[in-house]
Formats: structure tokens, C-alpha cells, sequence
């Protein structure tokens, strides 16, 4: 049974610990909301802001992968010690992050790793994918506002798409009676009260 003392230990060694990761979440967030940031800037900066938010983090190496490309830190070596969560964009994975402790540790939930390491890894992951998602945003936007300089009558076609879209804009019925075909819009009627018949 642990003695009072090291009841208080523990429970001060668990909130270090979630200040780190507090910390490391802060950090991330100040590094993916940067007022133009590129993704190769972004990626470089985390790779090293990463590892502070872990248990041992003078151990601890971080890789963030986005299809062929590889971010990692200098004199950086994989280990067989590693943790690594899924980076989406528009539900489809384009990577992944993957954290690593270059000597063995202590066996925790997850290898040597947190149960809370595991929910801090997701939510870095979370945050590149929403991150990466803006970009691709903003390019299209640019390459949109790009294209309007060039002809801006895209612009009367994009209000007219938009327009349909939103059902603010009908066209007009076409429906089979008596084996022919009537135009016009439902409910229409003819001054003497029948049906509007094609002429």
C-alpha cells in the first residue's frame, strides 16, 4: 500500500506530466496557426516541438511523413520503440506521425508509452490533418481568384452554379402527356382553366 507521501508523489509526477503535454498541444497549435506557414515550415518546427510533450523526452525523437515526403530532425534514426497515428485529409490518409524512444523504457499502457501519449499522438494528428486541409483550401481559393483575373466571367457562371445549387433558381418542367411533351412550370393553367397545351 503506498504511504501518503508517495500518494503525493505520484499525483505530483501525473501533473508534470500533463502539463508537458498541455504545453506540447499549446506549441503545436502556435506552430499550425502561424500567419503563412507552409506545410515544409510547419512539419520542420514540429518535429522538435513534439518530443518535449513526452514522458522521456531527452529519448524521445519525432517523424512526420505526408506522402513522399519525410520530415524528421538532424542525426535523426528510427528505433523499434514507436508510437504513430493516421494524418487525414478529407478522410483519406496522407501520412503519418510517428514518435520514437531511441533506448528502452520503462513499460507503461502502450509499449513504454501513456495511455495519455496515445490521446496527445491523435490529437496532434487531428490538428495536422485540419491544418493541411486549410491549405488545400486556400490554394484552390488561389487558384480561383487566379483564373477570375484571367476571364472574370467565371464569376457570372460561378453565382449562376451556386444559385442551382441552393435551388434559388428552377428550370423549366418538362413532363409527358398524351404521348407529347409540356413546358412550364407546375400548376401553370390556361386562361379558360384547362391545361397550357403545346400549340
Amino acid at each position: 500500500m503506498a504511504t501518503p507521501d508517495g500518494q503525493i508523489e505520484q499525483l505530483l509526477d501525473s501533473l508534470e506530466e500533463r502539463a508537458k503535454e498541455l504545453n506540447c498541444l499549446y506549441r503545436v497549435d502556435e506552430i499550425l496557426t502561424r500567419p503563412g506557414i507552409s506545410v515544409e515550415e510547419a512539419c520542420a518546427d514540429l518535429v522538435n516541438a513534439v518530443p518535449p510533450g513526452w514522458q522521456y523526452p531527452e529519448i524521445c525523437r519525432c517523424c512526420i511523413v505526408l506522402g513522399e515526403d519525410v520530415y524528421e530532425p538532424e542525426e535523426f534514426v528510427e528505433a523499434p520503440w514507436c508510437m504513430k497515428a493516421d494524418v487525414l485529409a478529407l478522410d483519406e490518409k496522407v501520412g503519418e506521425i510517428r514518435v520514437y524512444y531511441t533506448q528502452r523504457s520503462p513499460g507503461a499502457d502502450e509499449g513504454p508509452f501513456l495511455r495519455d501519449e496515445r490521446r496527445l499522438i491523435n490529437a496532434i494528428a487531428d490538428r495536422i490533418s485540419l491544418f493541411l486541409e486549410q491549405q488545400r483550401l486556400a490554394g484552390a481559393q488561389e487558384c480561383w481568384e487566379n483564373a477570375l483575373k484571367i476571364d472574370p466571367r467565371l464569376e457570372k457562371a460561378h453565382q449562376y452554379l451556386e444559385k442551382l445549387a441552393h435551388g434559388r433558381r428552377s428550370l423549366p418542367l418538362v413532363r409527358r402527356q398524351h404521348g407529347g411533351r409540356q413546358r412550364g412550370r407546375p400548376g401553370r393553367r390556361a386562361a379558360d382553366g384547362g391545361s397550357r397545351q403545346p400549340a
